[in-house]
C-alpha cells in the first residue's frame, strides 16, 4: 500500500516522529520503498514523500543476520534459550 509518513502514523497509532523513524528504519532494511512525492491541495510547501509499504506483518529478526522481512503470516516464534543466571545487588537508596 502507498502512504505518507503522517498516514502511516494514523493507521499504526503512532506518533509522527516514531513512524518517520520506523519507515527510515524499513528503507534502509529494503522493506519500504519510496514511491514518488504527492503535492498538497493547496499546492504550497514541500510535497509529501509516498512510500510503498508492504501490506501484512513485517518479521524483524535481530542477531547475527540482522535482516528484516515482509511477511503475509506472523513467523513461528522459537523456544527462547536458557535464561543466564546473574546474581543482582539491590541498589541503596540515596537518602
Amino acid at each position: 500500500m502507498q502512504m505518507t509518513t503522517k498516514e502511516f502514523a494514523q493507521f499504526e497509532g503512532l506518533e509522527y516522529p516514531q513512524a518517520a523513524g520506523a519507515i527510515a528504519f524499513l528503507m534502509r532494511k529494503g522493506v519500504v520503498k519510496e514511491a514518488g512525492k504527492r503535492i498538497s491541495v493547496t499546492g504550497k510547501g514541500k510535497h509529501s514523500t509516498v512510500y510503498e509499504i508492504p501490506e501484512g506483518d513485517v518479521s524483524f529478526h535481530f542477531g547475527r543476520t540482522g535482516t528484516v522481512v515482509a511477511v503475509d503470516e506472523p513467523l513461528p516464534v522459537e523456544a527462547p534459550a536458557a535464561a543466564i543466571e546473574s546474581p543482582v545487588e539491590p541498589v541503596a537508596a540515596v537518602a
